[in-house]
């Protein structure tokens, strides 16, 4: 073999060597030998995602929507709940039990959802809510930022804790995700009361426990109503 053909050949062998180097170079780290920051994380964890999500997510103000839980423990404690009214960041809703029919207003911020104003024995669908725009009070906050495990707040006679971000919750209107469970802790009385709150449908769930007493409500079905 001549001289000129072995310089050849081994021009031909380095070239591959340099190929297959940078294709090895380009190649993602192995998970054993991975540090972090060496490339973005696909998913994140739950309570991450769940971060994210802004509270509107779990209490949506959707004007229309008919809620009927079905109740244990109580007479009262199935109910009828309506939203009949919406304007700009408040929502007027009802809660009929059956006894007795509640008007409440929430007003939705960007870090806390608070209930400004209930009224037991209201029978009308009149809109409060401009009035009660002017006249509104500290409220109580329902749920409050950041949306994770072990954030709590205080209302005048109550404690409430976040729990729980993504649970799966069966009930009789369907099995629900990413579940926000928020307990309550009555100073007074020394009850304890759990809500559930679905993405992109609100309250779905109430339990409330005291000296052996349970009362629950559990969501049976969900609808818009046309109007």
């Amino acid at each position: 073999m001549s001289r000129k053909k072995v310089f050849r050949i081994v021009i031909i062998l380095m070239t591959l060597v340099l190929l297959l180097t940078a294709c090895d170079e380009n190649e993602p780290n192995e998970v054993e030998g991975e540090e972090p920051g060496d490339k973005v994380q696909e998913t994140e964890s739950r309570e991450e995602i769940t971060d994210m999500l802004p509270i509107q997510a779990y209490f949506p103000f959707s004007r229309g929507m008919e809620y009927q839980f079905a109740g244990e423990g109580n007479e009262y404690a199935s109910f009828i709940r309506k939203i009949i009214h919406v304007e700009e960041n408040y929502l007027q809703l009802t809660d009929n039990n059956g006894g007795t029919i509640v008007t409440s207003i929430y007003e939705m911020g960007e870090k806390e959802l608070r209930k400004v104003y209930s009224q037991e024995e209201f029978y009308s669908e009149e809109n409060l809510i401009p009035e009660a725009k002017k006249n509104k009070g500290t409220g109580v906050v329902i749920i409050k930022a950041p949306l994770r495990e072990g954030n709590s707040w205080e209302n005048d006679g109550e404690k409430r804790e976040i729990v729980a971000v993504n649970q799966t919750v069966e009930l009789p209107a369907g099995t629900f995700h990413g579940v926000l469970k928020i307990k309550i802790n009555y100073r007074e009385s020394g009850a304890t009361a759990y809500e559930y709150y679905a993405p992109n449908l609100g309250l779905i769930k109430k339990e409330y426990e005291s000296e052996g007493f349970e009362v629950s409500s559990k969501l049976q079905s969900f609808a818009l109503q046309k109007e």
